[in-house]
């Protein structure tokens, strides 16, 4: 904790904005220590597993919830200004046929489940809270997908909303033929539609790709046309994602942005 205080310290001191994201039910820990809270394999009865071999929290325990929220109190008590909430949902790839929730009571619908721990972060810290969503729930109505991400149910605990809105995340006519207008309409309508659908009371600040899987005109262009997609379409800014940790590229263009507006420097 000493550490993390004086990491968000060194931000600040250099005007850096510090969110911290909190990982809620994907969790490669807890479940080994806590399995009564954790998502069962309906096969074996053993812990559930995805398919990248990861356990995961049952949504519906109260172990987890209570877990999330102790780690927003503790990140905002080591100085971050926001609490951004990631793997806020249920599983949906394809063996979460087999998982099986041993904490869930009744029949709740998934986005009740959600909503209800959005709330209790929402009570328990001061600082804005913010949640990443799949790009999907921008363009379907509802919770289709059982993510427990409807969007009308969770924004009105949230002060901003991140639609994932990565290239590479989505169906194969998308990356398979990356032209840069089907980028480009794909972040623009996303965000214009959670716009539209919550009003101007939320932040929509779309998290964009920073990595080159499956972006073969990955580049400058390539990051430009992104940002240009959020920013036309009236984002509330934007971030961007890339799982090692290198964002050379990214901080190369910010660089060359005209801090100005939506003017850019270089093409």
């Amino acid at each position: 904790m000493r550490n993390i205080r004086k990491v968000v310290a060194a931000l600040h001191e250099v005007g850096i904005y510090a969110i911290a994201r909190v990982v809620c039910f994907k969790d490669n820990q807890l479940p080994l220590v806590r399995p009564e809270a954790a998502i069962r394999d309906g096969r074996h009865g053993g812990l559930w597993r995805d398919h990248t071999g990861m356990t995961w929290l049952d949504p519906h325990s109260e172990v987890a919830h209570a877990h999330v929220v102790a780690v927003a109190r503790a990140a905002e008590e080591v100085g971050f200004d926001e609490v951004q909430l990631d793997y806020v949902r249920f599983p949906v790839d394809r063996r979460a046929r087999y998982a099986q929730f041993p904490s869930r009571r009744g029949d709740p619908e998934r986005h009740q489940v959600i909503a209800a721990l959005l709330a209790r972060v929402d009570r328990a810290i001061d600082v804005p809270l913010s949640a990443d969503v799949f790009g999907l729930t921008a363009y379907r109505d509802g919770d289709p997908e059982g993510l427990g991400q409807s969007l009308e149910h969770l924004a009105p605990y949230l002060d901003a909303i991140s639609p994932m809105v990565y290239l590479a995340n989505w169906p194969r006519r998308y990356w398979e033929s990356p032209r840069p207008a089907k980028t480009h309409a794909l972040i623009h309508n996303a965000v214009r539609r959670v716009r539209r659908r919550l009003g101007d009371d939320i932040a929509v600040r779309p998290l964009l790709q920073a990595f080159k899987w499956r972006a073969e005109n990955w580049g400058w262009g390539f990051v430009l046309n992104q940002v240009d997609a959020a920013e036309t379409a009236g984002a509330s800014g934007h971030l961007f994602w890339n799982q090692s940790g290198n964002y050379h590229m990214v901080a190369s263009v910010w660089r060359h942005i005209d801090r100005k507006g939506r003017t850019f420097a270089r093409r």
